[in-house]
């Protein structure tokens, strides 16, 4: 819960702005955090593995609690790309280790369908969380802009202890043989070169890097509709509550329509979508 107070979800684009950073610099700062995310994805996964998995998620915690701070205080183009990377690295961390930790926690006690149901309540929680956080972030940033990401890396740092009272679990295989980076090698050859792998590799690729493009001009649009930073928190709360509403229900999408009908609906949902804001906004301003 506390890794999910982004106090500044609802105010990241109208703040960096603020700070002189143009929307060309915005698109160039996610195109870093994107490469950090893939230059440091396999080493930080091979550490990870190597001190643990609750030990990798504290490393995440740390390092976010330290770039959130970090972007309040940031005023150049050349530290917001340093905090940024931090920021990447914090997720690389945690990318599949807070599941996976979840996972060996539970053990033998769930079957693969009510694992999904758990995992899906529990990032339900997480949104509603960020939700809560994104209204109080809209209404701090009324205040200050900085406000809402100092306030996010104290919430980090309020994990700490928490995450220290988490139970270990030992990285092994099947057999009980600890895991290793080469370990994994097999496999990748194995079914990366598959086709259907490298198709939905492509899609979500596509899929997300459309999504989180326009997702920067979500704020910018709303100031220019006259949204204030408390009303873009309302905004985003409502965003994520919807998300909440469909990660509760994980467990029930996957048995009544399955993972792969699911994502091929999803660009018909979002497509007609996105071009009906457009032309709507688009009216708007002409």
């Amino acid at each position: 819960m506390a890794r999910s107070a982004h106090f500044s979800v609802a105010v990241w684009v109208v703040f960096l702005t603020s700070r002189g950073i143009d929307f060309s610099q915005v698109g160039f700062l996610d195109g870093a955090f994107s490469l950090a995310l893939i230059a440091f994805e396999v080493p930080t996964g091979y550490i990870g593995d190597r001190i643990g998995r609750r030990n990798s998620i504290l490393v995440s915690i740390v390092v976010s609690a330290v770039a959130s701070i970090g972007f309040a205080f940031s005023h150049s183009f050349r530290l917001f790309v340093t905090v940024y990377a931090g920021l990447a690295v914090a997720q690389t961390f945690r990318s599949g280790t807070d599941t996976a930790w979840l996972y060996d926690a539970l053990g033998e006690r769930l079957t693969e369908e009510q694992f999904t149901h758990v995992k899906g309540q529990a990032n339900a929680l997480g949104y509603v969380m960020t939700a809560l956080a994104a209204v109080v972030g809209g209404y701090v940033g009324n205040i200050n802009l900085a406000y809402p990401w100092i306030m996010e890396g104290v919430a980090y740092l309020i994990g700490i202890p928490l995450v220290l009272s988490f139970p270990g679990t030992d990285i092994t295989d099947d057999e009980g043989k600890p895991f290793r980076l080469f370990d994994a090698l097999p496999a990748i050859k194995e079914q990366l070169p598959k086709r259907p792998l490298r198709s939905f590799i492509l899609y979500t690729g596509v899929l997300y890097g459309v999504a989180g493009a326009i997702n920067f001009f979500v704020q910018p649009i709303s100031v220019d509709f006259g949204f204030n930073p408390d009303m873009l928190g309302w905004l985003f709360a409502g965003f994520t509550l919807l998300s909440a509403a469909v990660s509760y229900n994980s467990g029930w999408i996957r048995s009544r329509f399955g993972v792969e009908q699911w994502f091929r609906a999803a660009p018909l949902v979002l497509g007609p979508r996105f071009i009906r804001e457009s032309n709507y906004e688009r009216l708007n301003l002409c």
